[in-house]
């Protein structure tokens, strides 16, 4: 968060003016402390330590494309603790190969044909999928990165990438 509001203050701005927005769910904080809140819902959480997930649902929602997003980076993470990298968790999210829940053999796969839990992490199909990507690094010297990278509906590949780097001044 940037400005003079505490993070009580802040939450209190996205809930009055919840309403003019489409559902969104925001995670924001300051040194001490990650929120998450969604305007739909009213639902509004400190977040705890460790690895979580949001789709296109609540925080923690047990989807079974976050959940096995969670576990890959999971497993990224004991891999590559000191110099993990955005391109790593990039490599996760763009993942087109289905669900370990499908139980495809070597045929053709379908995707409208598939269930919620047999869809691959980055899901392109006529009428929805993947818009946009984001991953945000933070080391323990308060060092952020954050980078998007967005898609078209027509292609896999992104169409524009945002990167910020800044550093997190203390209270």
């Amino acid at each position: 968060m940037t400005g003079d509001q505490t993070i009580e203050e802040y939450s209190t701005i996205l809930m009055h003016t919840a309403d003019q927005f489409n559902g969104y769910g925001i995670v924001f904080g300051d040194t001490s402390s990650i929120h998450y809140q969604s305007n739909q819902g009213e639902v509004q959480t400190r977040v705890s330590s460790g690895v979580h997930g949001l789709g296109n649902c609540f925080l923690e929602s047990n989807w079974p494309r976050v959940e096995e997003g969670k576990g890959r980076l999971k497993d990224s993470l004991n891999r590559r603790i000191d110099n993990l990298q955005t391109e790593d968790l990039f490599n996760i999210l763009s993942d087109k190969t289905p669900s370990q829940a499908a139980s495809t053999g070597p045929e053709a796969v379908d995707l409208h044909s598939m269930s919620a839990d047999q869809l691959p992490l980055f899901l392109r199909l006529e009428k929805m999928g993947t818009r946009s990507s984001t991953v945000v690094l933070a080391d323990q010297s308060g060092h952020i990165t954050f980078e998007e990278r967005t898609f078209s509906r027509d292609s896999i590949d992104f169409i524009d990438q945002r990167k910020f780097q800044f550093q997190i001044q203390e209270d």
